[in-house]
């Protein structure tokens, strides 16, 4: 059978969401919610890429205990060590004083909502296209 490159539409993306192949080379600027309806001269803009599957379902998996249950510890580092890994820059991202703060990859200067955010949008973007969703 031959094969070829088909191009995916919204409908077939939607129907095989999560379960398309990740391409982990792939990088992808993302400009966090907060930042879309504010002069582009002030936006942060974060350049982050995808975590292979077999380390995200590894980090999945580790944020439950014994019970089942959602570890709210482990889903705190489990959203850190997604973020060191996924995040691989930022520009114009300020403090409140409005100083540029140098890239971080510790993650220690990204406040606990913005943390999330990102780690939401490097896990999503495996099942969506960065640009439909990634606010660019």
């Amino acid at each position: 059978m031959e094969t070829k490159d088909i191009e995916m539409t919204k409908e077939l993306k939607e129907k095989l969401k999560g379960f398309m192949a990740i391409d982990i080379s792939a990088e992808f600027k993302y400009v966090p919610i907060a930042y879309r309806e504010i002069d582009e001269k002030y936006r942060a803009v974060f350049t982050l890429k995808s975590i292979d599957g077999i380390t995200m379902t590894r980090i999945q998996d580790g944020i439950f205990d014994d019970a089942g249950k959602v570890n709210l510890q482990k889903l705190t580092e489990a959203k850190i060590t997604v973020c060191k890994a996924g995040v691989l820059s930022w520009e114009n991202f300020r403090d409140y004083m409005g100083r540029v703060v140098a890239f971080d990859p510790e993650m220690k200067s990204l406040p606990p909502m913005l943390i999330t955010e990102l780690f939401t949008a490097i896990n999503d973007s495996a099942t969506i296209q960065p640009e439909e969703e990634q606010g660019l």
